[in-house]
């Protein structure tokens, strides 16, 4: 039943209220939707960024691999190796026209024109020592740093080079000359070591280094250009101490080297040293708020920082959050004021309709009390009330007829009244279970009404908030104020089950005769492996459908025995393969004779891996150790034992201590250890199972 709405003393303070928390609630929303909104924007500028930066740290990487594969070709070319080893015997300038000079200037000059080391400003002969400097060159230095051959207007400084080139021939490793300005054109070199051609061998030491430099204007510059529509922008930097240095042209117009920053603040370029391949927002050194990237590039001491200036980056996702939060706003102001108009109509409305609500209310409860009375009286079910202090607040019709009294009698009246002492005792305890859980207790209980015993299915369920009672009883602080109780009458359908349960066995006792009458070699052979199995069960503390499982299992083991040919199963000499076979089937004629019937747990199963071992030596499945069910496990261990101490037609039982140590030592290959542990303890220690046995036994012969 719906309660009907409470008219409100101040519906227009109520409503401002709402609408008060509506639109602060919108507004939150709002907030995060935006914030939200710029953390996409944040993303979708991440990708583009790392994807151009990582596309032009490739390209820069690319070039300057380009530069020292080309030095690379030179220093190991073989007749420069040669050439150049024998200039360094004697005086090798006192000869221009020496024929190893002559080669070498064409070799050079000819490396130098194909991949661009050619002198931008003349291109007069190559000679050793003139003053003109180009921003383009290659040249040979020998071991002492002198220079053997060089194209024109070659100039490195000559601090710089010395250094580098001896820690090159030292490592027998290439290097970079950082980028520097040559005459105002700023230019990157590169040194290779080469050594002589008798010493070609790994380890061998340097003879010289071949140094080239090229003008990275038109170089190396254009790489870093923008390759999108949007004002991205690229710029190479250089940390020196604690200074960073801009290596490249800024947009602003700021040469190369032309500009310098610290290493240390706050600034984009000095988190993106700190941190190369991050993603930010910071101002760089202008103070210009930027998105930018970093990417290391390798085998230098430069760092890319790819940027973009925020204000451009983020202007129209700018403007299209102002017109959200301008939208959204307007549009919470309307909805509230719509809200408001709303609730104060309502309200109106409800004062209106309360009277009628109420009305229907009484009506609607009438008529669900008459319901409920009418269902009482007329459902099968015993049905009463009782509060903590042991007193019936309620009992419906079908309770009172079953005691012989009229239901308003046994009001106020205690369970001992009403249905005995021993009764009573045990609807007590249920009351107790549910009051102590809090919650709703379900057990069986036998009930005698008029020399008639009947058996209940008893739901115990406490009501409503608890209360003390003084004079103890049932109740308790915080207990519940009331048990309700229903009773269900199982006496028949538990009478039906004891019938099919007697009849199942009968069933079962019928199969095992019929089991001991076509093979009577094996006779009781089934009850006695399920009395033993039984015994294994419980000393292993199997579960009760786990010792359900084993006792139908062990009961119907040899059941496929019946689709073997009685002369097979009582033959008294030795059998044919084919009839060897045929016995191995038994398991599995027995699984098939059973697949189509019900059980509880894996029966079937059970039988058919009788006859399995854990080392997979088994049939009819092979299978082998977890494979194994656990029942199974069982039933072969007391199969195999029943089945040694039994006589049969070709052999005379064993003596139990005999058939127990065959099984040790089979045991973990073939057998289950835990299974044969307990076969001992059961064998040694009870004989309960023998006499179970022969109780079945027993009966069935009377049957």
């Amino acid at each position: 039943m719906n309660r009907p709405a409470i008219p409100l003393r101040h519906p227009l303070l109520t409503s401002l209220l709402v609408i008060v928390l509506l639109f602060g609630a919108s507004l939150m929303a709002i907030r995060s939707f935006i914030r939200e909104e710029r953390h996409e924007d944040h993303r979708s500028w991440q990708v583009m960024l790392e994807s151009l930066a990582d596309a032009k740290a490739n390209a820069i990487n690319g070039w300057l691999g380009e530069q020292f594969s080309i030095l690379e070709q030179l220093a190991t070319n073989p007749s420069l190796m040669l050439y150049s080893q024998q200039l360094q015997v004697g005086d090798h300038g006192s000869d221009p026209e020496r024929a190893e000079l002559v080669f070498l200037k064409n070799l050079i000059l000819t490396t130098a024109e194909r991949h661009g080391f050619v002198p931008s400003l003349a291109t007069a002969a190559i000679e050793a020592n003139v003053t003109m400097h180009a921003d383009n060159g290659l040249a040979l230095y020998d071991a002492g740093m002198r220079q053997l051959l060089a194209t024109p207007g070659f100039s490195v400084p000559p601090t710089a080079l010395t250094a580098k080139a001896k820690e090159v021939m030292a490592t027998g490793q290439a290097a970079i000359l950082d980028i520097a300005e040559v005459d105002g054109h700023p230019v990157v070199g590169f040194i290779t070591p080469y050594s002589g051609l008798r010493t070609m061998t790994p380890g061998a030491s340097a003879i010289g280094v071949a140094v080239g430099y090229k003008g990275v204007a038109t170089t190396l510059f254009p790489l870093l250009k923008a390759r999108t529509n949007t004002k991205e922008e690229a710029v190479l930097l250089r940390r020196d101490g604690e200074v960073i240095t801009f290596l490249s042209p800024l947009a602003d117009g700021t040469p190369a080297l032309g500009r310098h920053t610290q290493s240390q603040g706050q600034q984009a370029e000095a988190f993106a040293w700190a941190h190369p391949g991050a993603f930010n927002e910071l101002p760089d050194h202008a103070g210009t708020t930027i998105l930018f990237t970093s990417r290391a590039i390798k085998h230098t001491p430069w760092l890319l920082l790819q940027q973009i200036r925020a204000e451009e980056a983020l202007a129209e996702s700018r403007a299209h959050q102002r017109s959200l939060i301008i939208t959204l706003t307007l549009t919470t102001l309307l909805v509230a004021a719509l809200l408001a108009a709303a609730w104060w109509h309502g309200a109106s409305v409800r004062r209106a309709a309360y009277a009628q609500e109420m009305r229907l209310a009484s009506e609607e409860l009438t008529a669900k009390s008459r319901l409920l009375d009418a269902v009482n009286a007329n459902t099968s079910d015993l049905i009463l009330l009782v509060d903590p202090s042991d007193q019936c607040l309620f009992a419906n019709p079908p309770l009172a007829r079953q005691v012989g009294a009229d239901a308003a009698d046994l009001t106020a009246k205690s369970l001992t009244n009403i249905f005995g002492a021993a009764p009573a005792t045990a609807l007590h305890a249920g009351m107790a279970q549910a009051l102590a859980h809090g919650g709703a207790f379900a057990t069986t209980l036998t009930i005698a009404f008029q020399a008639s015993s009947h058996q209940f299915h008893a739901i115990f369920t406490p009501l409503g908030p608890g209360r003390d009672d003084p004079q103890g009883g049932l109740a308790t602080p915080g207990s519940s104020a009331g048990v309700l109780i229903t009773l269900h009458d199982m006496t028949e359908i538990t009478q039906a089950q004891r019938r099919e349960s007697l009849l199942f066995q009968q069933l079962i006792r019928a199969l095992m005769k019929a089991i001991d009458l076509h093979d009577p070699y094996s006779a009781n052979h089934s009850a006695k492996t399920a009395a033993l199995a039984m015994a294994m069960g419980r000393a292993m503390g199997l579960g009760a459908e786990e010792m359900t499982t084993l006792e139908i299992a062990a009961n119907l083991c040899n059941l496929g025995k019946l689709s073997i040919p009685r002369e097979v199963l009582t033959k008294d000499g030795g059998l044919t393969r084919e009839e060897m076979d045929t016995i191995r089937q038994e398991a599995q004629y027995a699984a098939d004779l059973l697949r189509d019937l019900e059980f509880p747990g894996p029966l079937q199963m059970t039988i058919l891996q009788k006859h399995e071992f854990l080392d997979g030596s088994g049939h009819p499945l092979h299978l082998q150790g977890e494979e194994i069910i656990t029942t199974a496990r069982v039933l072969a261990v007391a199969n195999a034992f029943v089945a040694m101490i039994s006589p049969r037609a070709y052999r005379d039982k064993m003596e139990d201590r005999e058939a127990l140590r065959r099984l040790m030592g089979e045991c973990g290959t073939r057998y289950d250890r835990k299974a044969v542990a307990a076969l001992f303890q059961v064998v040694e220690n009870e004989q309960g199972w023998e006499s179970a046995a022969g109780t079945w036994i027993a009966g069935n012969e009377k049957g």
